[in-house]
């Protein structure tokens, strides 16, 4: 703990630690001078969106306004800690571990994600090339005709026009394709077939609204009003201006990289008093367990988005696939 910003800065540079909790006005100048790939968690009275924005430009993993309630502060940091040693539990958790493993093995591979965030995490993976953005399917089959000789189709559950795409790109350039499926869930919480649905749904009912369902599906939550609406999105500039395109208060912006402990979920649900939580299935991988747990202990309805229908394979199966690849080869 240090009593001024030089101290802080001092000891900073000295220890190199994991986190940095600040509380400064001059907090932002500080980390944009500090040069140093950290875990941020800014407290702050600044409420403007500007200053929201650049927070996120800068990488601050946790924005908590002024007054902290202690509650909400305690999860964060334990969100924080708990995300040191649990990053294979992210939404991308399985095409993750698979890069992982494939590494492990001495398996080359190129994985395209679609953020900088999802490239932090596979940094320094040996035999791993990352690719940044989303690709259109003239974009894919550029990219498929560089000689691959397999693929994998990691996306969402939900991501159902990109499975297309990529499914059209593979038969088109002859690539074999396989999709690597994350296990449902769970059966808890009201079932509805589209996020429209679940508008229309809570049109009629009042409260809180927690929107777990990404920053792409705030269009179909339109004809609510948008103070009742509470969206967790990804701490990327695109997430957030699709916050305001959509009229989301800068309050209501819970910009933060999940999946998130059961704790963190209460306590975002008590500070913001929550009513219902809305959400997508994203399995074990994408926090559902968490989510849905938190919302029955704070008796919160919790609103579930079903999965589209999709046909694919556990990761031990697609391993078994590149394996028997490699062992063909070398038998060769």
């Amino acid at each position: 703990m240090a009593d001024s910003l030089a101290k802080g800065k001092e000891e900073i540079y000295r220890s190199i630690p994991d986190m940095v909790l600040i509380d400064h006005e001059q907090a932002l100048d500080f980390i944009e001078n500090a040069h140093l790939a950290l875990r941020w968690m800014l407290v702050s009275a600044e409420r403007s969106f500007d200053a929201a924005l650049r927070a996120i430009r800068l990488g601050v993993f946790a924005y908590l306004p002024q007054p902290v309630d202690e509650a909400a502060m305690a999860a964060a940091l334990e969100e924080s800690c708990a995300h040191q040693g649990e990053n294979a539990r992210r939404v991308s958790a399985l095409r993750d571990r698979l890069a992982r493993e494939l590494s492990r093995r001495g398996l080359p591979a190129w994985v395209s994600v679609a953020t900088p965030l999802g490239a932090e995490e596979l940094a320094g993976l040996e035999d791993v090339s990352v690719l940044v953005g989303r690709r259109s399917g003239g974009e894919m089959d550029a990219l498929l005709s560089r000689g691959f000789h397999r693929c994998v189709d990691a996306t969402h559950p939900y991501a159902v026009q990109a499975t297309r795409e990529i499914g059209a790109a593979c038969a088109r350039a002859g690539v074999p394709l396989r999709r690597l499926l994350r296990p449902e869930g769970g059966e808890e919480g009201l079932r509805v077939d589209s996020p429209e649905e679940a508008a229309r749904l809570l049109a009629g009912r009042e409260g809180n609204i927690l929107l777990a369902t990404g920053a792409k599906e705030l269009p179909a939550f339109a004809a609510l009003e948008p103070a009742r609406l509470f969206p967790r999105v990804l701490p990327s500039e695109e997430s957030v201006a699709a916050c305001r395109r959509a009229g989301i208060p800068s309050r209501n912006i819970i910009a933060l990289y999940g999946p998130f402990t059961q704790r963190l979920n209460e306590a975002l649900m008590e500070q913001y008093h929550i009513r219902f939580l809305v959400t997508k299935d994203g399995g074990e991988a994408g926090g559902f367990r968490e989510k849905a747990a938190a919302a029955l202990a704070a008796g919160v309805e919790l609103v579930v988005i079903r999965r589209p229908r999709d046909r694919g394979e556990g990761l031990e199966d697609i391993l078994a696939w590149f394996q028997a690849d490699k062992e063909e080869a070398e038998w060769k």
